[in-house]
């Protein structure tokens, strides 16, 4: 089955590229060039830009977490957040390969189940917030954008799922969904000792979640909401490619974008690193507004700039934990 995986993922990879070169070349390197020097000095206003995105997050991330276990500052959660996200972007993880290391570097501090919890509290409020800021920006584009009105139909049916799947995943959290996946997994021989050896840490952690869901609601909402504010400020970087490309960049334009670039990313999230969805779903959402379609090319592509610059700082980050991690350790064995 790994070795599935990894052909899967490795295939979607060469599909996502060869997409991705067929754009380059039929919109034509020199153009894209010649755009992408158009933003200049601009892309250190877009790189920066995503600190309030990261700033919101670690906050989701921290309300997320059980108030007495609250011992981590949001500067160090927001240094977690930049090394998981490096992960995700980076390796063919379907983006859950950095929520393994968020809660491996938050439980030196704090506890793996505590951890653990909060971090699987947070990957559902984050989604939760993700379709709270679709929804509601499609709401406030729909009339405005003369080219969604025929989709009218499609959107309401994907809203209706949207709403349905988080509230099947906080049900199955509610219930708990590692017990229940141990269960099962104790089921196969080569599994049971394993969850056997685990058990107790398993189950803490569902009871942690539970806990969240029966006496911290407000917690919840507070990390839905600032996660789904997070998601909003993404327009601002839009708005910072388009000036710098000469568009017109308007609210609606810019808040479009981004909603329906939240909406590809998640029909598409198991392609590692969007590589070819990202940009090929811009010139789609570029061309559905009415925009040039080699200009959301142009946008995916400084997109994608932006990420690789914050997750090299990620993977820096992380490294540099890990010493921090590994020093602590020796102290402690040496004592």
């Amino acid at each position: 089955m790994r070795t599935s995986a990894r052909n899967l993922e490795r295939a979607l990879v060469v599909v996502g590229a060869v997409l991705l070169a067929a754009l380059v070349w039929r919109t034509g390197p020199g153009a894209i060039l010649a755009d992408i020097a158009l933003v200049g000095w601009g892309f250190a206003l877009i790189v920066a830009a995503e600190g309030p995105v990261i700033a919101l997050s670690a906050a989701g991330w921290w309300y997320a977490i059980a108030p007495g276990s609250r011992r981590i500052p949001l500067h160090r959660l927001a240094r977690f957040r930049i090394a998981g996200e490096a992960v995700n972007h980076l390796t063919p993880t379907a983006t859950l390969g950095g929520e393994f290391v968020r809660a491996r570097l938050a439980a030196r501090y704090i506890g793996a189940p505590a951890s653990a919890a909060s971090v699987t509290l947070a990957k559902f409020t984050e989604t939760a917030g993700q379709y709270v800021f679709g929804l509601i920006g499609l709401v406030f584009v729909f009339d405005r954008l003369p080219g969604l009105s025929s989709y009218q139909g499609w959107a309401g049916v994907m809203a209706m799922a949207a709403i349905c799947g988080v509230a099947a995943l906080g049900v199955l959290l509610w219930h708990g969904i590692f017990s229940t996946g141990a269960r099962w997994l104790s089921r196969f021989g080569r599994f049971r000792s394993s969850v056997q050896h685990h058990r107790a840490n398993i189950f803490a952690v569902d009871d942690s979640i539970r806990q969240a869901f029966e006496r911290r609601p407000g917690d919840i909402v507070r990390s839905t909401l600032i996660l789904a504010l997070s998601f909003s400020l993404r327009a601002i970087e839009v708005w910072i490619i388009l000036t710098c490309l000469g568009l017109p960049a308007t609210l609606v334009n810019c808040v479009g974008i981004e909603v329906l670039s939240v909406l590809v990313n998640s029909v598409f999230f198991f392609v590692p690193a969007k590589v070819g969805t990202q940009e090929g779903g811009k010139m789609l959402i570029f061309a559905l507004l009415g925009l040039p379609p080699e200009k959301g090319l142009v946008l995916g592509l400084i997109r994608r700039a932006r990420e690789l610059t914050w997750d090299v700082a990620g993977l820096v980050l992380y490294a540099l934990e890990r010493r921090r991690t590994g020093a602590a350790e020796e102290t402690v064995s040496s004592t």
